[in-house]
């Protein structure tokens, strides 16, 4: 009866809002996943009180006990199951997003129950197998001792069967599926004919070796035409867009130095703007960051990024953990050897980007000897991850009067934090000549997700809330962090300009502030924000 109490206050707490607005089948999958965790660590509280033979209430006293828990814990998860529907309506109300249909919360509840009948038959079966192990044990070794071993004996034979056969087999599998994705040419993505594209009959990559999200953004953005008309006819360039996919070259190093000779054939070095882009795990460069920035400069710029993997990337950062930082050093190494050679009156202005797991690798694309011999002109990172180097030190470091999902460092003339409110121009002092811009929403989970809530209330609950998350969010011990990591895998499914979903107006609000281009106006930046909503 213990554990039932404890996992239905679990399954209570895990339906309050967090970040991101919950689906039924994600909220009943969290709810019955906490039911369990709740009811084990129940169980296994009043296992180790036997255990350790302590005494325990006897009698009615005993069973009053157990009653009187198990009705909070089913008052307050009907309470919960009750309200869940309105606190999931508000958090989608701050985020555009249509109301859930009346029965959400059957649903939740259905999804729920059968999930924690599902892993509750698992946790019995594992009973039975340690209990007929003790039972064998103990005709040799003394009870406890047998009792423990067993315990041990179970817990990694189904450690071996989930990560060998399950994980491994499931791993295979999406290997094999996302492989054959990336090396699917859609028909409805032509090879492009411009010799400023990577891909292109002039191009020394060849178009199927780009991957598909390498295809796809070679083939992406705006025309000459395109840009000329929003700058009202004046003359604009076909931006250049190289890539270079893992079917390109042999590795990394290998890949490089390809980049630079397709750099070099395509003119990027001759351009105003140069951006050595990182991708995400599949190679995906998002083109709500990079198109708006073509249209700002007329066409005058260059983007070049590499494929590391075709993993997503969680997968990535897990399984292949120094594929991503590999790669994106040796570009940015031979760009950056090729770029700090050039005069520097006639070399372009060089920044780093990358979004999600693309700004991990970016923050350790250039080392600290090529960062102080010849700086770069910046960087604009997206949707940092928890685990940024970079991004977790200088948050950490922020002014004390700043807010953590929006800090302020020092004067702010070197590094400055933006959300969907423009902060840039707060800072107390003029730019830097080398200068980085982090773009991060507060109710992103990616970036603000933290082991660390499963014992303790994260910085950034504490004091104002950001515009887009709940007040009604709480934490809880060990929930918080599950419904922060569902919140991860959720991220996306939101509008764009919420979560982890980063919309090209924002990005615009960075690129202006980040590379101030020439004549730039406010209402040339308006403009250009109709122009990317209207797509």
């Amino acid at each position: 009866m213990l554990g039932l109490s404890i996992g239905l206050l679990f399954f209570a707490a895990s339906l309050m809002p967090s970040m991101i607005p919950r689906a039924a089948f994600m909220q009943g999958a969290l709810g019955g996943g906490m039911l369990a965790i709740g009811y084990l660590l129940g169980a296994a509280a009043l296992w180790l009180w036997r255990y350790l033979e302590l005494p325990e209430p006897e009698g009615a006293g005993r069973r009053m006990a157990s009653l009187l828990a198990f009705c909070a814990g089913g008052a307050a998860a009907a309470a919960a199951v009750l309200f869940n529907l309105g606190y999931q309506n508000e958090l989608r109300a701050l985020m555009s997003m249509p109301e859930l249909e009346q029965t959400h919360s059957i649903d939740v509840l259905g999804l729920a129950l059968i999930l924690f009948l599902v892993l509750f038959t698992i946790g019995r079966t594992l009973r039975w197998a340690t209990i007929a192990a003790q039972t064998r044990l103990q005709r040799h070794v003394p009870r406890r001792l047998a009792l423990v071993i067993s315990i041990a004996v179970v817990a990694l034979l189904s450690w071996n069967f989930a990560n060998g056969v399950i994980i491994r087999g499931a791993l295979n599998g999406a290997d094999r599926g996302l492989q054959e994705l990336d090396a699917f040419i859609d028909p409805d993505i032509p090879a492009p004919m411009a010799a400023e594209r990577s891909g292109s009959p002039d191009s020394l990559i060849a178009w199927r070796s780009l991957g598909a999200r390498g295809r796809t953004f070679v083939a992406g953005g705006s025309s000459a035409e395109e840009i000329s008309e929003f700058h009202r006819g004046a003359e604009a360039l076909t931006p250049i867009r190289l890539y270079a996919g893992l079917n390109s070259a042999d590795d990394a190093a290998a890949r490089a130095e390809l980049m630079l000779q397709e750099m070099l054939r395509a003119g990027a070095f001759e351009r105003e703007i140069l951006i050595v882009a990182s991708p995400t795990g599949t190679g995906w460069i998002d083109d709500e960051a990079v198109d708006p920035l073509e249209v700002m400069h007329q066409g005058d710029t260059a983007i070049v990024g590499m494929q590391y993997s075709y993993l997503s990337s969680p997968l990535s950062l897990v399984f292949e953990p120094d594929r991503a930082p590999e790669s994106a050093r040796a570009l940015a190494r031979v760009v950056h050897d090729h770029w700090s050679a050039m005069p520097p009156e006639t070399r372009p202005r060089l920044y780093l980007h990358g979004l999600s797991l693309g700004s991990y690798s970016s923050e350790q694309a250039l080392s600290p000897l090529q960062a102080i011999s010849a700086p770069i002109d910046g960087a604009l990172w997206s949707g940092p991850t928890f685990n940024n180097f970079i991004w977790k030190s200088l948050t950490q470091g922020r002014n004390p009067d700043s807010p953590y999902w929006s800090p302020r460092i020092d004067d702010g003339s070197v590094v400055r934090f933006t959300t969907q409110e423009n902060t840039l121009g707060d800072a107390n002092r003029t730019w830097a000549q080398s200068r980085a811009i982090y773009l991060q929403y507060p109710s992103d989970a990616i970036t603000f997700f933290e082991i660390d809530s499963a014992w303790r209330p994260p910085e950034w609950m504490k004091g104002q809330r950001g515009p887009d998350v709940s007040e009604e969010f709480r934490w809880y011990p060990i929930i918080t962090m599950f419904q922060l990591a569902v919140d991860m895998a959720t991220a996306t499914n939101v509008p764009k300009g919420f979560g982890h979903l980063y919309a090209a107006e924002h990005y615009i609000d960075a690129w202006e502030a980040l590379t101030n281009p020439e004549s730039w106006t406010e209402a040339d930046g308006e403009r250009l924000k109709a122009m990317f909503r209207g797509r």
